[in-house]
C-alpha cells in the first residue's frame, strides 16, 4: 500500500481517505547502524525480524530502485500530500527509529498523524491476537471511521 500511495502522490493525482501504516516495509534502508547511533536504542532483533533479515528483505522490495525513492520508503516521498495517517510501532521492533522519523516528518510537512508507539511490541504485534493488537484494531478501526 505504501508504494501505491506514494505513486499516486507523485503523479499529482488526488489521494482520497486515510492511510494506516504499521512496521510497513518501505522503512527498510540499510541504514540500521546510523538509525541506531541517531536514535534510541533499536533492537538488533526482534520477536518477528531481524536486523539481517529486514536487510535482506530491504533489499527484494526495492528490486532495482534507491533506497531513498519514495516508492521504496514514504520517508523519502511528498509528505504534504498525504491523507491523515496512522503509524503503529513497538519500542521493540527493529523499524521503530524509522516510524519516529516518519512521525516527525508528516508532523513538519503539516500532515495529520496519529502515532501509537507500544512498550516492548515487536514487529506487526497489531496483527497478532493479543490484548495489544485487539487495541491497535480497535484504534484503527476508530480512525478508519473518522470523518475527514
Amino acid at each position: 500500500m505504501t508504494s501505491f500511495s506514494a505513486r499516486i502522490v507523485n503523479r499529482l493525482l488526488p489521494l482520497t481517505g486515510i492511510k494506516t501504516f504499521f512496521s510497513d516495509p518501505s522503512k527498510v534502508q540499510g541504514k540500521i547502524e546510523k538509525l541506531r547511533q541517531k536514535g534510541p536504542d533499536l533492537p538488533s532483533k526482534s520477536f518477528m525480524i531481524s536486523i539481517s533479515g529486514l536487510k535482506a528483505f530491504g533489499e527484494l522490495y526495492a528490486g532495482d530502485l534507491d533506497a531513498k525513492d519514495p516508492r521504496v520508503s514514504p520517508l523519502f516521498g511528498a509528505h504534504d500530500r498525504l491523507p491523515p495517517t496512522q503509524i503503529f510501532t513497538g519500542t521493540a521492533d527493529v523499524l521503530w527509529p524509522d516510524s519516529q522519523r516518519f512521525k516527525v516528518a508528516l508532523n513538519q510537512a503539516g500532515g495529520q498523524c496519529e502515532y501509537h508507539e507500544y512498550s516492548k511490541m515487536f514487529h506487526v504485534w497489531m496483527l497478532i491476537p493479543i490484548p495489544e493488537g485487539k487495541k491497535a484494531m480497535q484504534q484503527i478501526a476508530d480512525f478508519m471511521m473518522t470523518p475527514i
